[in-house]
């Protein structure tokens, strides 16, 4: 699956909030921090927390991220090569780059 691809899949699902939640035999009250597990056996709980933490928001986040690492690179391109853009160009292609990786971890940090 491509980035485009992983990108549609994350806007197609399910609207938020996401969370991992326990299965008791008996009703119990329990207040949003408690909430977190799927089933009884331990190693689902460990998945459910990672399914809950791998929702949509978090993909597009982190999709952001690559994007502003490929701006990145085309910048760090440029530069190596020489590839006929004027030192002004290259200077806001480094300042593009920049601001798109500080938004994108910012968004991503602040989930």
């Amino acid at each position: 699956m491509n980035t485009e691809q992983l990108k549609q899949a994350a806007m197609a699902a399910t609207p938020g909030p996401w969370f991992a939640f326990k299965l008791y035999s008996e009703p119990e009250v329990r207040t949003a921090s408690d909430v977190f597990v799927a089933s009884t056996p331990t190693y689902l709980v460990d998945e459910a927390r990672y399914i809950a933490a791998a929702n949509p928001a978090t993909i597009l986040a982190l999709l952001e991220c690559v994007d502003a690492l490929r701006l990145q690179q085309k910048w760090s391109q440029a530069e190596r090569d020489n590839d006929g853009s004027t030192w002004m160009e290259r200077v806001q292609m480094c300042r593009e780059a920049q601001s798109a990786t500080r938004a994108a971890l910012q968004k991503l940090e602040a989930l």
